[in-house]
């Protein structure tokens, strides 16, 4: 939801819980935006990357920094399920 959309005050919703995404983002009043860092921008770029193969570092999968494949997977995640509540 764009800024502005809600009734949030500084990013703080008064409705308790309001955001969640299952199994990316436990229930939280804190608005999701404030959230992500100002840099993610940066990491979602290298999902096109990761799709076609071309990892963070040389080798397989099982050569990948775990922090790597858990963005990546999160990513993942998040997309599936916006495109099924769409």
């Amino acid at each position: 939801m764009p800024c502005g959309g809600c009734n949030c005050k500084d990013g703080i919703s008064p409705v308790p819980g309001r955001w969640e995404v299952p199994g990316v983002l436990e229930a939280t009043s804190v608005c999701p935006s404030r959230l992500i860092p100002t840099d993610f921008d940066i990491v979602t770029a290298w999902l096109p990357h990761y799709r076609n193969g071309n990892l963070w570092v040389a080798g397989g999968i099982s050569d990948q920094p775990v922090i790597y494949l858990e963005a990546m997977a999160t990513l993942e995640r998040a997309i599936a399920r916006l495109a099924k509540s769409n």
